[in-house]
């Protein structure tokens, strides 16, 4: 997974309506498609992200 596909999602694919609507089926998709990037965030897996503009943190 790289960042941008998560960018991509959550600014193109979403309304700015779906960030704050309450909706099991959105939140579902949202665990089914980055659960695993989710993981691997938590185990301090993506480190590299942070190291250049076009990754999340900047």
């Amino acid at each position: 997974m790289q960042p941008q596909f998560i960018l991509h999602f959550w600014f193109t694919e979403l309304t700015p309506k779906d960030h704050f609507a309450k909706d099991a089926a959105l939140d579902e998709a949202i665990r089914t498609r980055f659960g695993a990037t989710l993981a691997a965030a938590a185990q301090c897996e993506l480190f590299g992200w942070r190291t250049t503009p076009e990754e999340l943190a900047f």
